[in-house]
């Protein structure tokens, strides 16, 4: 009885389950095309600021990673796609957030050490990814059938996200140095969760070929950034990018 209440805090944490989150499978492609997801990397999750920060001493570590990872996926001609947590003012669990990520608060924006290379930016108000139906037309309308994740929180938002794109029979590279959270076992725990459901964990090092690492073939057919679900965006600066928000249901 006491762990079930100690659990549901961090259960209503993020507010949503990404097994919650209906979506169909994906058809099968010739050829495998790849994206890498980089998952709320936010400056209220990792900035000096963060009003709900990871473990700090995870902080450089993954950073490298993940722009390692957006560097080697650019030099690639391959998309990189950014998802951020944007709650709304009033909404369960801002309070065990300590009110993180509210929509419009400089807390949403990326994390400045983190690279942003393109211009494709999905938001979202609860943990799975999915949960924005842009994301996932995203998805379906370039053929993707793999996807690459990084990000945090890996037990919450990351391991939702995964399990989502399981379900639908994408195929998951989960980059066990590339995602933090509050804990290492946390970390670990994550990775043993969507290994049993059928997840690839990898590790990643800088400078390492993807193709190495991962194996062949790994990257498809160019993609096309104008098609739905894609930012074009002016200047180069993140703030002057907008997110595809998750419609709002009437």
């Amino acid at each position: 009885m006491k762990q079930l209440v100690m659990g549901i805090p961090f259960l209503i944490l993020f507010a949503g389950s990404g097994l919650e989150i209906k979506g169909s499978i994906i058809p099968k492609c010739q050829s495998t095309k790849t994206v890498l997801l980089v998952m709320d990397m936010q400056e209220d999750f990792l900035g000096e600021k963060a009003k709900m920060p990871i473990k700090k001493e995870q902080i450089p570590a993954i950073t490298a990673v993940v722009n390692s990872l957006i560097d080697e996926f650019e030099r690639n001609g391959q998309p990189i796609i950014y998802i951020k947590s944007e709650f709304q003012k009033i909404a369960i669990g801002n309070r065990i957030r300590h009110r993180a990520a509210i929509v419009g608060s400089p807390g949403t924006d990326i994390y400045r050490k983190i690279r942003i290379s393109g211009e494709i930016i999905f938001s979202k108000k609860r943990p799975n990814a999915f949960s924005n139906p842009e994301f996932e037309k995203y998805l379906v309308a370039n053929q993707v059938n793999q996807l690459v994740i990084t990000g945090v929180y890996a037990d919450q938002c990351v391991l939702d996200t995964a399990l989502g794109a399981l379900d639908r029979n994408y195929r998951v590279k989960f980059v066990r140095n590339g995602v933090g959270s509050s804990s290492d076992k946390a970390v670990n725990g994550a990775c043993e969760k969507v290994k049993k459901r059928g997840a690839e964990v990898i590790e990643y090092q800088p400078n390492m070929r993807i193709e190495d690492l991962i194996g062949s073939p790994f990257f498809g057919a160019k993609f096309d950034s104008g098609l739905p679900g894609a930012i074009r965006a002016p200047g180069a600066g993140y703030r002057h990018r907008r997110a595809i928000p998750t419609p709002s249901i009437s």
